[in-house]
């Protein structure tokens, strides 16, 4: 009898479940719709402005700009020139994105090669560009819910799927302007291919084909996915060895195909692999400080932590307590999900040694960089949450979402910077003293296109400038510590306090001043 009722109950739980999958994204939607939304509103961070120039080719264009500090006469440009920058035009293609990397930056193209395709088709708002980033966190979800937990209760995949949405350290990666989003369906892809090369219900060819397809999706992502890939290459190989041999013919086949798309990617980058490799280190840190910011870091993906604590040794409990039951859970388990703890335990030790002796740069802590790690850790508690001991491991994952759906709030608030931004609307005249691209393009921006800009060093005051060119907005990049420093935007700014009624300071960091000007005296 129970049975019977089994058998006539599933198929309608089975279609509550997919209404509730649906429900979920479309929520998801709606909270990275409007997170998009939101950082739109503020300045453009200093590394997506150069995402944006890389990907629309013209980063050799932008270095031009230097020009006019050496120019003898003053050079007047409108910031619609500069604009014209940040999009993709009839004049630049694929192989200018290529360059544009290569020659100032090290990562690899394929995702400004996909930016850039995306506003050739006409994907020109900011909020829409944001909103790719989420669409390869969505594909990750159901690349993980279909290919890596499918067992799993249901329940349990339906609160991981909204975690993974719906966490502000995600929903922060997915909608930032930057390559870090299109590794997760790289990650996903790369568990799924561990998981079932050991499951013998799983087609031998798709599996052959995920081996292939995950490194490569990785590292033309990010070059520092390498780690990884060694140590996901690794435990391939470990399971694959266990097992029968079309096993072992599918690894062998699957890596190989991976390697041979992956070369040009090192001959397109040699050269600047091996001046990195010579002389571009980071300080080395120690073992416990790199261990504290990598721990602190993935734990916000779990539970969205009191400010108060994000910077202490207690940040990092949640992750070492997910380690802990992690190892706890896959006792029992089979050996492909014992070693695809160890990988995971592998990789974040790892990580943090190359930390520790400045083989990474110091933000390679973030969450963004930190994604085999976390999305590990729920893998292995996920293919443990089977009916009979699902309990405790859903009470916990019920807990990580309902702490971050109280942390949600903070990612669809309005950036503190949008008062800023809205001052900059009618700016006539803009002063610079130093082009750098991640300080003058988020800027230039929101200012008008018909807005004259003027770039001078050392800063003096422009000719032939009237009460026509109010607001005047003066830009100051400040040089790096130790670098050499002169006071002339001071004496500069001193200058038209004493010429204008309001002078307005809207932003003083460590790099970039802006001081805004109105009502000049006549």
């Amino acid at each position: 009898m129970n049975e019977r009722l089994a058998i006539l109950v599933a198929p309608r739980a089975r279609a509550l479940t997919r209404i509730a999958f649906v429900a979920i994204a479309l929520f998801a939607a709606i909270v990275h719709g409007r997170a998009a939304q939101m950082r739109t509103a503020g300045l453009l961070d200093h590394d997506e402005a150069i995402s944006l120039l890389a990907a629309a080719g013209k980063s050799a264009q932008a270095t031009r700009l230097y020009d006019d500090q050496l120019a003898k006469t003053q050079v007047l440009r409108q910031a619609g020139e500069i604009q014209a920058l940040l999009r993709p035009t009839g004049d630049t293609g694929f192989a200018d994105v290529t360059a544009s990397l290569r020659t100032r930056d090290i990562h690899p193209p394929l995702y400004f090669w996909l930016l850039h395709t995306l506003q050739r088709l006409g994907v020109t708002n900011e909020t829409h560009l944001r909103l790719f980033g989420s669409s390869m966190l969505l594909a990750a979800a159901i690349i993980l819910d279909r290919l890596v937990w499918p067992r799993a209760t249901g329940l349990s995949r339906l609160i991981i799927f909204a975690i993974l949405l719906l966490s502000p350290t995600f929903i922060a990666a997915a909608t930032e302007l930057r390559h870090y989003a299109t590794l997760l369906p790289g990650v996903a892809l790369s568990l799924a291919a561990l998981v079932r090369l050991s499951d013998t219900g799983c087609g031998i060819r798709s599996t052959m084909l995920l081996i292939a397809i995950a490194p490569v999706l990785l590292m033309w992502t990010h070059l520092g996915s390498v780690v990884w890939i060694v140590v996901w290459a690794a435990t391939l190989v470990a399971i694959a060895w266990r097992g029968p041999r079309p096993h072992r013919r599918a690894v062998i086949v699957g890596l190989s195909i991976a390697a041979a798309s992956i070369v040009p990617l090192f001959v397109i980058y040699m050269r600047l692999l091996a001046v990195r490799a010579t002389g571009a280190h980071s300080d080395a840190i120690s073992i416990s400080i790199a261990m504290r910011e990598v721990f602190a870091n993935a734990s916000a993906a779990f539970v969205a932590l009191p400010w108060r604590v994000q910077g202490g040794w207690t940040a990092v409990v949640p992750l070492v307590i997910s380690f802990g039951a992690g190892a706890w859970v896959v006792r029992k388990r089979g050996v492909e999900d014992r070693l695809l703890f160890a990988a995971i335990a592998t990789w974040t030790i790892g990580w943090v040694v190359l930390l520790a002796a400045g083989k990474l740069p110091p933000h390679a802590t973030h969450p963004k960089y930190l994604f085999a790690t976390t999305i590990g850790i729920l893998a292995v508690f996920m293919r443990s949450c089977i009916p009979r001991h699902a309990t405790w491991i859903v009470s916990g994952l019920g807990l990580m979402l309902l702490s971050q759906l109280i942390a949600l709030p903070k990612v669809l608030a309005r950036p503190p910077d949008t008062q800023m931004v809205s001052r900059l609307h009618d700016v006539q005249t803009m002063l610079v003293n130093d082009p750098k691209r991640g300080y003058l393009l988020p800027v230039v921006e929101e200012v008008p296109a018909w807005a004259k800009l003027i770039i001078m060093r050392p800063m003096r005051l422009p000719v032939g400038l009237n009460s026509t060119d109010d607001p005047l907005l003066v830009m100051e990049v400040k040089p790096l510590p130790g670098y050499p420093s002169s006071d002339d935007a001071s004496r500069l700014n001193e200058t038209l306090k004493h010429q204008h009624e309001q002078c307005e300071t809207l932003a003083d960091g460590p790099r970039r001043r802006l001081t805004l000007y109105r009502g000049r005296r006549h």
